[in-house]
């Protein structure tokens, strides 16, 4: 993380989100109002950097995930894949607006990779999914080592298996 920045800690009650602000008032709505409560109701989880421990200049989720097979090429199912393949979804993600270019939307994805990888080698999940909510964004996540589900997809997914590795790779 940027030297300024915290490491991404759970959403908590004592989060200032009130002058969160990304550019995408669904994403700063859902932040500020929908967040905790998917939280605590277990439907995700949101970790969150904050600028002075407590107001949050950058977010993002994780949940458990199904991707059908037949939504995803070839190279995502493995041998005699089921119906669905299990992943963990990235679902959402912001950046204060005043601190995007700055690197620290690319620390949040990495730490959602790791965390990913550390989860998938206690549950099992196949694959880390993210739904691109733009065609320019697929190329963001590319960067990563995210693929397109299919040809044109928003749908960008790679095996955990691949993250696991490259992530050993980085910490070498």
């Amino acid at each position: 993380m940027p030297a300024r920045f915290g490491k991404p800690e759970p959403l908590a009650d004592g989060h200032d989100l009130s002058h969160f602000c990304c550019d995408d008032a669904v994403l700063d709505l859902w932040l500020r109002e929908r967040a905790l409560n998917n939280q605590r109701m277990g439907h995700s989880r949101t970790f969150v950097v904050t600028d002075d421990g407590a107001r949050v200049v950058g977010f993002y989720c994780l949940s458990a995930h199904l991707v059908e097979r037949l939504k995803a090429g070839d190279e995502f199912h493995g041998t005699d894949p089921p119906r669905s393949l299990t992943a963990i979804l990235l679902g959402r993600m912001g950046v204060q607006n005043v601190l995007q270019g700055e690197g620290l939307g690319g620390q949040l994805v990495r730490d959602a990779i790791a965390r990913t990888v550390l989860v998938a080698s206690h549950i099992g999940a196949r694959l880390m999914a993210i739904d691109a909510k733009t065609p320019e964004l697929t190329g963001y996540y590319v960067r990563f080592g995210f693929k397109p589900a299919q040809p044109g997809s928003l749908l960008m997914l790679e095996t955990t298996a691949s993250l696991s590795a490259s992530t050993s790779q980085d910490n070498l």
